[in-house]
């Protein structure tokens, strides 16, 4: 039997999510404006939605776990939802993948509508780790990981929220951050154990060719960085440094530490800095 087990949380929404592991009580979920959540296996055909959110529903003995929630006015049918679950059970067929679909209440064109809502999604999905949580210790699983990655996460209203309000690295054993489009849709402080500034987090190469809708761009390019760091785990080596001009202009100043950017399993922490293509494949490397 396994010891060990991981659940690792991939946002592009901004909510804290809130799972009391000190808790040994299974609670149940109220669904929060049409709040869907449906299991991928390798061995599905199709996504199967879970009716009943409870202990029973994922055997924590089996293998690991990965919730998706996406973010304003997006569902669990965008093309990018599909792309990357696809990616992590062809990386790892014996995974499951959880798609939060909240689409429901995200979908008002006032963004401070939704971003209020996140909270509640934020708490039922928190209640839903809990529940796996107590079943790992039926298990007698000695150790329970929770990581979470964020995707660029949103600028508005949450970055000058205190922790409580928002994700921080104290909300999971550890938080990769990627930021690629900072002070705009981009929050810009980092708040994780690992944050990652591709091409200083802002500006992403090709972005320019849709002077548009070049934020849209930059914040939507995290996924794309994600999936294809999914897919190919050797890909976007990042360096420790204090800035990005100082990786840019004298690399020899920075720290050395390096790291592939999506490495579901790192335990470094620090600020990272590399650059990218304009193009898939993004990775210079």
């Amino acid at each position: 039997m396994r010891n060990i087990f991981y659940i690792f949380l991939t946002f592009v929404a901004v909510t804290r999510i809130r799972a009391d592991l000190n808790k040994n009580e299974t609670e149940q979920i109220s669904m929060f404006e049409g709040e869907t959540y449906w299991l991928v296996r390798h061995a599905y055909q199709w996504p199967v939605q879970l009716t009943t959110l409870d202990s029973n529903t994922i055997d924590p003995a089996t293998e690991k776990v990965v919730f998706l929630m996406h973010g304003w006015l997006d569902s669990r049918e965008s093309g990018w939802y599909t792309t990357l679950t696809n990616s992590i059970l062809e990386k790892y067929p014996t995974w499951n993948v959880i798609q939060v679909d909240w689409s429901t209440a995200a979908s008002s064109l006032n963004y401070y509508i939704a971003a209020g809502n996140v909270m509640f999604v934020g708490q039922n999905v928190g209640t839903f780790i809990n529940n796996i949580f107590n079943t790992a210790i039926i298990l007698q699983l000695t150790k329970f990981y929770l990581l979470a990655i964020r995707l660029d996460p949103a600028f508005p209203p949450w970055n000058f929220n205190p922790c409580d309000l928002r994700l921080c690295e104290s909300d999971a054993q550890y938080l990769t951050v990627i930021h690629t489009d900072v002070g705009t849709n981009g929050i810009i402080i980092p708040i994780g154990n690992a944050d990652f500034y591709p091409n200083d987090g802002t500006n992403q190469p090709g972005c320019e060719l849709y002077p548009s809708i070049s934020h849209t761009c930059n914040h939507m390019r995290a996924i794309s960085l994600f999936i294809e760091g999914i897919q190919y785990p050797d890909h976007f080596t990042s360096t420790k440094c204090a800035n990005y001009e100082t990786y840019i202009t004298n690399p020899s100043l920075c720290d050395g530490l390096t790291v592939h950017m999506a490495d579901l399993f790192t335990e470094v922490e620090g600020i990272f800095y590399l650059r990218t293509n304009a193009q898939p494949p993004y990775s210079i490397n």
